[in-house]
Order: structure tokens, then sequence, then C-alpha cells
């Protein structure tokens, strides 16, 4: 993998630019059969179903005794070494400040980096000694950090200062994202890395970040293309928030304003973002989502009619299909990639345009799905280069 970025000097506010989603090409009418791969139907990947964050702590937390090792044991360079604060069950498994500036174009969906975190710990601690045994927990483990690493810990910004007891502390609260979960522990962790945990904050972000737990390792994936010169951010709160409330909650926890394109907002434009952003959310609760897919999927068995026969005086009728184009170009042009939403939504874009042979639409979307898989692409670069094998094409009743 390529390092295709740099840690920037502290930012100072700038324009972005978002990348428009382009218009898909028309289809090719000489465009042969032959041009499928295979004669095997390649079905539509299952729904990326998002980490369900678990609770802070587990029940029996109390009832546990806290441990602190390097993984590997064995030792090795500093950037494959983690500090791993760990409660008995769980086994360690061998094997605005500065900011992050892309140095060459990166595409949607690549990895920008992966790597092992500096520090491992979890939201909160058996201390029976007290509030002062928690805070030496963290301490010492951040002290007990191979030199290197250490030296890069203590670099990291600390918005936190007297807030919390320690700036060991401060430093994991600031620049820890979530990981896990963890087996025999059902609690929240946070990892501290050298790279991701430099990434700013914006409320329309072109990366995420994943982690995995059988390797240990923190990934930041590019959400969409981003242009060399271009800042690399994530989110640090729920992007569909109105911009007021995001500010407050990022105030409450981070203590800074955030200036980036969507919260520069004014007047009638902002009000317009709150409210695209605010359908978005509506949109993406668990059952909306399975009720709005179990509609759209009978309204294409039945033919998938734009209009009705007979529209009632005074009434407007919009159908699934409009809906859910919508929702997309709320999430592109706002920078808002809701992460229980985008995917069910590009399942049914795919799934009409295959009913509707429209080939370029479908290669278009399922690429675009592909790049915001945060675990690789889930199968639907196969979709994209196999656009008429799919189960749903022409797939349409009279």
């Amino acid at each position: 993998m390529r390092r295709g970025f740099l840690l920037s000097t502290p930012r100072v506010p700038r324009k972005t630019v978002l990348l428009a989603d382009p218009s898909p090409p028309p289809n090719d009418p000489n465009e042969s059969l032959e041009k499928a791969s295979s004669t095997k139907v390649i079905p539509l990947p299952a729904r990326y179903i998002p980490r369900v964050m678990p609770p802070d702590y587990p029940p029996d937390l109390l009832e546990r005794t806290c441990h602190t090792a390097q993984v590997p044991a064995s030792g090795g360079p500093p950037e494959h070494l983690t500090v791993f604060i760990h409660y008995n069950g769980i086994i360690p498994i061998e094997g605005a400040g500065l900011g992050m500036v892309a140095t060459v174009d990166i595409a949607a969906g690549e990895v920008i980096v992966r790597e092992r975190p500096l520090l491992l710990a979890p939201r909160a601690f058996s201390a029976p000694k007290g509030r002062e045994h928690a805070t030496n927990i963290i301490v010492n483990a951040a002290q007990s950090l191979h030199p290197e690493n250490k030296r890069l810990f203590y670099a990291l910004k600390n918005v936190k200062g007297n807030t919390v007891p320690s700036a060991e502390e401060g430093l994991v609260n600031t620049n820890a994202f979530g990981c896990g979960p963890f087996p025999a522990y059902h609690g929240r962790y946070g990892g501290v890395a050298r790279d991701a945990s430099r990434a700013n904050h914006s409320c329309s972000p072109n990366a995420a970040q994943s982690f995995d737990g059988a390797t240990l390792t923190q990934s930041l994936r590019a959400y969409r293309a981003i242009r060399a010169g271009e800042e690399i951010t994530v989110a640090y709160v729920g992007m569909s928030m109105p911009a007021e409330a995001r500010q407050e909650e990022l105030l409450r926890r981070y203590f800074f304003t955030c200036v980036c394109k969507s919260c520069r907002l004014t007047g009638a434009a902002r009000d317009k973002s709150d409210s695209f952003r605010a359908f978005v959310q509506a949109n993406s609760g668990a059952d909306m989502i399975a009720e709005f897919d179990a509609t759209f999927e009978t309204w294409l068995a039945e033919g998938a009619h734009l209009s009705p026969p007979v529209v009632p005086p005074g009434c407007t009728i919009v159908n699934p299909q409009t809906i859910t184009l919508t929702l997309w170009t709320i999430m592109v042009e706002e920078g808002c990639f809701d992460p229980a939403l985008w995917e069910p939504v590009l399942t049914r874009l795919v799934k009409y345009y295959s009913v509707f042979k429209d080939e370029a639409r479908v290669r278009h979307y399922a690429t675009k799905a592909a790049g915001l898989r945060t675990d690789e692409d889930g199968g639907w670069r196969a979709v994209a280069e196999n656009p008429r094998m799919t189960e749903w094409w022409g797939k349409r009743k009279p």
C-alpha cells in the first residue's frame, strides 16, 4: 500500500470543493452480450451492517482484573507494536492540530492507511482503589510504549487540558477511534494511532475509519475520490444532526468550532442543508430501511410504474424510485453518507436500473457502493463488471 498522505501543519480553514457525482455515460447500443465474463448469476451483495457500538462497559466490569500487555509479546519494529490494556477473558492476538493531506490522487474505496494502534484502551476501568487507580492504568500504559511510539503518542493533540486528571487520558480521549468488539468483553474500546488519529473532522468527510479485531489494525479508507493537496477528514460526530447540534457536540467533546464547508453555510442555505440531513436521518432507522426495501421490491415486481393510472385530485404521488434517488442525491450534495443508509439506497438503484436494463447506471451505482465500503468492496465490483449477470437484470413485469 502506498503512503498517499503527509501530516500537515495546523490547518487554516480553506474552501473545500466536493467532487460532483457525474451522470453515468449512456449505454453503448453496439455493446454485445458477450461482454459478460461469466454465465453465472451474480447476486447483489448482502447489505453491510454497520458495527453497533457496545455499551461503555460490560455488566461484570467490577469483577474483572485489568492487565497491560505489549502485542506482539515477541517484539518487533515500533510500527507493529501495540500496548493493549485488557481484562481477563480478552486474549491479545499476536500477529485541529496536525492534519492529513493527500500527496497523490486517491481513488474512492482506496485504503489510505492501515496500521496497528499505538495504544488500545477500554472506555471504562475496574478500579477498586478509586479514580486515581484508573488514571494510573492509562499513565503506566503510555509510559510502557516503545520509545518511538511514546514520542508519537505524546506528540498528538490534547484538547482536554485540565478537564481530565492526566495528560495521558486527555490524549486518549482526544484521539481514540472506536475499536472492537473483542471476545468476552462487551464494552467499548478506543485505539490511538500514529497516523489515522491525525485526521481532522469535517461534517462532510472524505474518509472513514474501521477496525479489524483479528489483526488489531485500524484503517482509513477514502469515501470518495480525493485530489492531491486535499485534506483527509473523518466525522467525529453524527453527520445527520443539524449544524447547531453538531457544533454543540463538537464544542462539548473536543472544544472546537467546526469551520467545514457545511458549517459555514448561513441563512436559507443552512436551513436547506439541515432539512436535507434531517430527511436522511428520518430514513436511516433499521425499521424504516426494512419497510422501504420491502415496498421497493414489491413496486419493482408489480412493474415499477413511475405514476399510477389515476391520481386523486389534490394529491401528489411520489414513487419509490424518486425517493431513493432523492436520498442519494442529498447524500452526494451534502457529502454525508449515512453509514446505515447509503448501501440500501444504492442497492435499490442497482435493482431498479437492472430491471430496466440500464447497464451504464448499474455499473455507476455498483462502483459507488464498492468505493463506500470500509471492509473491501463486498462483491460490488463483480456487479459493476457484469451488470447483465445479476438476478435483477430485465426482471420486470409487463
